[in-house]
């Protein structure tokens, strides 16, 4: 799938960092559908970020170019640019920042993580794969009656 032209919320270059991030956020993942980068990219600007408040915007805007700039400075790849670290080093620099001293950049990883997840977990055949039946669990819910005294 190409890249898109123009996205909603992200620059270009904001989205050329998420992309190479989310393989190694994701991680392995054995038995499930491949991780279509572009596809989460185009959902969390569309579906996740265009229909957020515009601090949250701004929040997971900052994020992004802080993995980008600051946080291999931080986290111990002094010399170089995220889009520049290696997969191992990508890893290392999650690992990292999820386990932070400080509770607000711990804080931070998860919301840049659960974007992330929503995106690629919340596809069709993923749910399919790790067994959750969307139509199901809608069927359920509407047999259910709320009773409020």
């Amino acid at each position: 799938m190409k890249s898109p032209e123009r996205y909603k919320v992200l620059t270009k270059y904001e989205a050329e960092i998420l992309r190479a991030a989310i393989p190694d956020v994701l991680g392995e993942n054995e038995g499930l559908p491949p991780v279509d980068a572009d596809r989460i990219v185009r959902w969390i600007d569309t579906q996740y970020l265009a229909k957020s408040t515009f601090e949250f915007r701004l929040l997971y805007r900052f994020l992004i170019l802080a993995l980008q700039f600051l946080f291999p400075f931080l986290f111990g790849s002094e010399y170089k640019i995220f889009l520049q670290l290696s997969s191992e080093e990508k890893q290392h620099l999650f690992n990292k920042w999820a386990q932070s001293r400080l509770y607000l950049l711990r804080n931070s990883f998860t919301i840049f993580r659960l974007a992330i997840c929503f995106a690629y977990y919340g596809q069709d055949e993923v749910s399919r794969a790790i067994g959750y039946d969307a139509a199901a669990k809608l069927e359920e819910a509407s047999k259910r009656q709320v009773v409020r005294d």
